[in-house]
């Protein structure tokens, strides 16, 4: 157990072994994190995540790493999983054809999406409706940023699709882990906000992609992939350091690159 003083208050957080027994995770990315669950248990919780989500198991799990045990039938989510995997690649696919401008493109992709989403309503159970309804508000948001050719509200849009989809799988413990998908949408709003020069919003960001990656090292660990680890802490560093929007926003497409090699480790295992 640690004690973490700050703000004129005592927290006590407990510290995972990997900071014990793995050297290259250095003091100062472990004060940073303490400091980043500080702030997070104060007033950060649901603040990036789509709202519909502000409350559940699943973000709980996200923001301190517990393991919170899947809700009576949640098994049945599992039929849905191959769709909800589809819908974010493609709301991905949509944010790059907004943010270059390719709005045609976007559409056709678009439209692929909608099917897949009519599809689901006619298989999901209760327990999935709450997300149901927020991927569909979505996606109706996105529809009408893409008519209007609305640049940034359409790659917000599509980017917070992913994010409702990757949610959405967690209970059918996915052969990538959530928190990968998570760190990918965390990137891509650095993109936005850096680029809209919002630098309020951008080291509440890194501060929930320090909570996001603490949950995801025990996993790659023990996939086997310390090396992969030791990298993307590297990059958090320079994340950590950043001060200008220019600075965060060069910074998050290297991570979205290394991001790409953390969810290899997931699928090249036997």
């Amino acid at each position: 157990m640690f004690y973490l003083r700050n703000l004129h208050n005592v927290i006590a957080v407990p510290i995972h072994p990997i900071f014990i027994h793995k050297p290259h995770l250095r003091l100062t990315f472990l004060f940073n994190l303490l400091v980043a669950l500080f702030f997070q248990t104060i007033f950060l919780l649901g603040d990036v995540i789509p709202v519909a989500y502000a409350h559940t198991a699943d973000e709980k799990t996200i923001s301190h790493g517990n393991n919170v045990p899947s809700p009576p039938g949640t098994h049945k989510t599992c039929s849905i999983r191959d769709e909800l995997e589809q819908i974010a690649g493609y709301a991905e696919d949509i944010f790059e054809f907004a943010k270059a401008g390719k709005w045609k493109r976007a559409s056709k992709k678009l439209t692929a999406l909608e099917k897949i989403e009519l599809n689901l309503a006619n298989i999901v159970s209760s327990i999935e409706t709450e997300n149901l309804a927020a991927l569909t508000k979505s996606t109706s948001d996105l529809e009408r940023n893409i008519s209007a050719r609305n640049r940034q509200d359409a790659m917000i849009t599509a980017n917070k699709i992913t994010a409702i989809a990757a949610l959405s799988t967690k209970s059918c413990k996915p052969r990538v882990p959530t928190n990968v998908a998570l760190l990918e949408y965390y990137c891509r709003e650095l993109e936005i906000w850096s680029e809209l020069k919002t630098t309020d919003k951008l080291p509440v960001i890194v501060i929930k992609m320090h909570l996001t990656w603490q949950s995801l090292m025990p996993l790659l660990i023990a996939e086997g992939g310390s090396k992969n680890v030791k990298k993307f802490s590297e990059i958090m560093k320079h994340l950590d350091a950043a001060k200008t929007p220019e600075e965060f926003g060069y910074l998050a497409i290297s991570v979205l690159d290394e991001v790409d090699n953390l969810e290899k480790v997931f699928t090249h295992r036997p």
